[in-house]
């Protein structure tokens, strides 16, 4: 998807029509973004594997994040940046914050690491892939999808892997297994102290001979709920000026069937 002067905008179209239909359903709710900082987070320090797999994001992707900022700028909220860390250890911490103060709040994202903190007043609108619906997971979701606890997920992550993210797993260990001994034992620390009980029995010898890597997969896969954030940063609901100026990057972007949509938000 190009404009008529050749600039590719489908990211950037797939991600404005999201917003739209978010704040269509949720009238007068208040927005902060989070985005990752350049150069990696301190998992890039911890394992020089963690996520290097990826490959490099193809041009004409990366020729639109100028215009992301653009988008997040004119809808005039907060975007959350924290050199070190990732933009889901951001959501993480504001979660926490907002669940402390016992507000209502929905973090959207295409990232499952941020099920871990779907617990009440804490949901988690997961947008899969294109044509795929949302699906809105809490507490009970995740717990009745995965077998764990929310907080038990890196630990279940550690031991079955997270190929996003380049966390190997054990071999042999598939979920209901790794379900089973995380709701029995806890952690990883846990279920190496319970090796000689793990069942089946074949396995012991892999949990053992993995324990350095199953530790270090478990601390990949834990978000950080201590990201240094202004105390002062609030989520902000967009108003008729920010909705203007929005309409004016729609035109710029020639997202003509967009703002009739944009047009019909509440002000």
């Amino acid at each position: 998807m190009n404009t008529s002067r050749g600039e590719p905008t489908s990211a950037i179209y797939g991600l404005s029509v999201l917003l739209l239909k978010l704040l269509r359903e949720h009238p007068g709710a208040a927005i902060v973004f989070a985005l990752d900082a350049p150069g990696g987070s301190f998992r890039n320090t911890l394992a020089s594997t963690y996520k290097a797999h990826r490959p490099a994001l193809p041009s004409p992707l990366t020729s639109q994040i100028p215009r992301l900022h653009q988008l997040v700028e004119s809808l005039g909220a907060p975007a959350c940046i924290a050199p070190g860390f990732e933009a889901d250890d951001i959501l993480a911490t504001l979660a926490t914050r907002q669940r402390d103060a016992q507000r209502l709040s929905r973090i959207v994202t295409g990232d499952r690491d941020l099920f871990q903190v779907a617990r009440p007043p804490i949901d988690v609108l997961f947008v899969g892939r294109r044509a795929q619906d949302p699906i809105l997971y809490d507490e009970t979701r995740v717990r009745e999808r995965f077998g764990v606890e929310v907080t038990q997920l890196p630990t279940l992550w550690a031991l079955v892997g997270d190929p996003s993210d380049n966390i190997e797993g054990l071999a042999g260990v598939g979920p209901k297994t790794a379900a089973a001994w995380v709701r029995e034992h806890g952690d990883v620390a846990n279920i190496l102290a319970a090796v000689d009980r793990l069942r089946p029995a074949r396995l012991r010898a892999t949990v053992l001979a993995a324990r350095q890597r199953l530790a270090l997969g478990e601390r990949l896969a834990t978000l950080r709920t201590d990201v240094p954030i202004d105390p002062a940063l609030q989520p902000i609901t967009p108003g008729p000026d920010a909705l203007a100026r929005t309409a004016t990057l729609f035109e710029t972007l020639e997202f003509t069937s967009l703002l009739p949509r944009l047009h019909a938000l509440p002000r």
